[in-house]
């Protein structure tokens, strides 16, 4: 079915629901067990659908133009106002360099911070040239859901939603790994290395487009399923790829310092050439 198609075929589903689960991909329709493996929501005149099945994962998004009107009184799109912060709390800082290993210098570099009222961190999302383009709010309570993006205002809403360096150290001379989280970037900048987070698993044209603009050599590394849908747009920019067997913000420090080393040595000699380690 065309896009117009499955906006209907999502509609229906939802009904007047504001967000439901178990509800039917109008691309892959569940695969040959017919599996609900649809997430889906709307927002003000837009609607977006999310299908968690390994074998499509595909992601919908419908604009005011396409979106078949749900029932009752339309309200304007309106973007998620960013949370109230405060300085990074102990207990918050204790729990995440205990998890994911990272210290209180760097989470302090990123300018996180702790958010009112409840166990979850602020990590603010820059450009490659540090500018706010917004922030995440990963919890750390077992909250659901577990990561929030918060575009700014003014971040147009079809630009690149990517997360880079928390200063302004970029080198173009130097490989950069991206990464699908944002925690996996500040391991991977702590240990001394540049990292983009994708805040996400999609590797967008737009997104591979801003990453050729601003580095020489790019290394995708993402696991299996991130892999699958990132391949494409990879090889389209000449992208290296690494398959992940876990994130790097669940790698013990020797874990990473191997996988790292690794892969500098395996990486073509035109790339090695221009590392300034």
């Amino acid at each position: 079915m065309d896009h117009a198609e499955a906006a209907r075929y999502v509609a229906k589903q939802l009904g007047s629901r504001e967000r439901a689960s178990g509800l039917t991909c109008p691309k892959c329709l569940g695969g040959q067990t017919r599996e609900r493996s649809l997430i889906a929501g709307r927002d003000g005149l837009r609607m977006w659908a999310v299908c968690k099945r390994n074998k499509c994962r595909e992601v919908f998004r419908w604009g005011p133009a396409d979106t078949p009107p749900p029932d009752g009184a339309l309200e304007p799109y309106k973007r998620p106002l960013a949370p109230q912060t405060l300085p990074l709390t102990d207990n918050v800082h204790a729990y995440v360099e205990a998890r994911y290993g990272l210290r209180q210098s760097t989470l302090q570099s990123y300018g996180c911070r702790t958010i009112a009222g409840q166990g979850a961190l602020y990590v603010p999302v820059l450009g490659p040239r540090s500018q706010s383009r917004g922030c995440v709010l990963r919890r750390i309570d077992g909250s659901k859901p577990k990561v929030r993006g918060y575009p700014n205002a003014d971040y147009p809403l079809d630009a690149p939603w990517l997360a880079w360096f928390h200063d302004a150290r970029l080198s173009a001379r130097r490989p950069v790994i991206v990464v699908e989280d944002v925690l996996s970037a500040m391991r991977l900048e702590q240990a001394g290395h540049q990292a983009v987070s994708l805040l996400g698993t999609e590797l967008s044209e737009a997104k591979a487009l801003e990453l050729r603009r601003w580095c020489l050599a790019v290394i995708v590394a993402l696991d299996a399923d991130a892999i699958g849908r990132a391949i494409s747009h990879a090889m389209r920019h000449s992208f290296e790829v690494r398959r992940l067997a876990s994130d790097f913000k669940d790698m013990t420090e020797e874990q990473l310092d191997q996988w790292t080393t690794s892969l500098y040595s395996s990486l073509p000699v035109s790339i090695r050439g221009t590392l300034a380690r």
